[in-house]
């Protein structure tokens, strides 16, 4: 998080967050104090500098974006919690799950980019433009690869 000036779609995602380690502390019965004073922070934070500068429309946008994000950001947490528990089995088990393994795999990004598409929505209502995510296509991540294995070869064929 910047500490200056987050943005206010930074803030909401880490708020959301917050707030599901708070339900998760309450749930097990651990102090949770701690994500409560952070998330009164980000709030107050959130009202002094930002919520004046957006209108009654805007606000109920931010609420229904703070809504989704919410909802994706638990999608998050259940399928990492699922893919721990996963990884936990015995290698048999984990063989006999492969197929939930692979479609959590392939879940987590997509979430991850829905949330980055929110946060970038909670931005735009206060004309903030910020990238959030931002990831090597395939393509150049496989060149940027075979160049390393081509340097370390012929690193090695000097030796």
């Amino acid at each position: 998080m910047l500490l200056l000036r987050p943005s206010p779609g930074v803030c909401v995602d880490r708020q959301v967050i917050l707030r599901l380690k708070i339900d998760e502390a309450v749930r097990r019965s651990v102090e949770s104090g701690h994500f409560a004073k952070e998330d009164q922070a980000l709030q107050v934070y959130l009202e002094e500098q930002w919520f004046r500068s957006i209108n009654h429309s805007q606000r109920k946008e931010f609420d229904l974006y703070s809504r989704e994000l919410s909802k994706v950001n638990r999608a998050l947490w259940d399928l990492e919690d699922e893919i721990r528990r996963l990884r936990s089995l015995p290698q048999s088990g984990r063989e006999r799950e492969t197929k939930r393994i692979v479609s959590i795999a392939f879940a987590i990004p997509e979430l991850n980019d829905d949330r980055a598409r929110l946060v970038e929505k909670i931005n735009a209502l206060f004309n903030v433009v910020a990238q959030e995510k931002l990831y090597l296509t395939t393509a150049r991540a496989i060149a940027r690869k075979k160049k390393r294995m081509y340097i370390k070869m012929r690193v090695k064929a000097r030796e």
